[in-house]
């Protein structure tokens, strides 16, 4: 009875090691090493919220901060590759660490909200760390007017155009910088 249980064990620990192996070995990580190792520069984009205030109207679809972390990644990613191509870019959730060959970015989310029934607007708070030097920009603000009616098409095009129109003001300020 010991041995049925005992190989029972050990192949329950063979198969979970495998387990292990495949989604460690899937995930998104290796690609991200594999780019860092090209000997370029590495730029950090940290994206941390604190406490923002958020006050949606129709957009309500974006309530979750791993939401809005995806939509910023991809149209910071977009904006910055056009520009600073030289860069490595790693999109990180607070806490992130700066790395030694590089630079970071660190994006706070302020407030995400329709100011006015027409209006849409996003104010973070940008502040830039390379070497031992740290450049605080304070609050960048991007602001657009949606077309209406709201369907998730048009939510969609909306939030990649406040999200592009502040990678480019974040850009503008920080690529002077690096």
């Amino acid at each position: 009875m010991k041995n049925i249980s005992i190989i029972s064990f050990l192949l329950a620990m063979f198969l979970l090691a495998g387990c292990e192996t495949t989604s460690t070995s899937s995930s998104g990580s290796d690609t991200a090493a594999s780019s860092v190792g090209n000997g370029n520069p590495t730029l950090v984009i940290e994206y941390d919220e604190s406490d923002p205030r958020m006050q949606m109207g129709g957009y309500n679809t974006i309530n979750n901060e791993m939401d809005r972390f995806i939509y910023l990644e991809q149209n910071f990613e977009k904006v910055f590759n056009a520009t600073l191509g030289e860069y490595n870019l790693d999109f990180q959730l607070f806490p992130a660490e700066k790395p030694a060959n590089g630079s970071k970015v660190e994006l706070t989310l302020l407030s995400f909200d329709s100011p006015s029934p027409i209006e849409l607007e996003i104010r973070m708070w940008v502040m830039l760390k390379t070497g031992d030097k740290k450049k605080d920009y304070g609050v960048v603000r991007s602001r657009i007017v949606p077309q209406q009616p709201y369907t998730s098409s048009s939510i969609e095009r909306d939030l990649n155009k406040i999200y592009t129109d502040l990678a480019n003001k974040v850009l503008e300020k920080v690529s002077g910088e690096l």
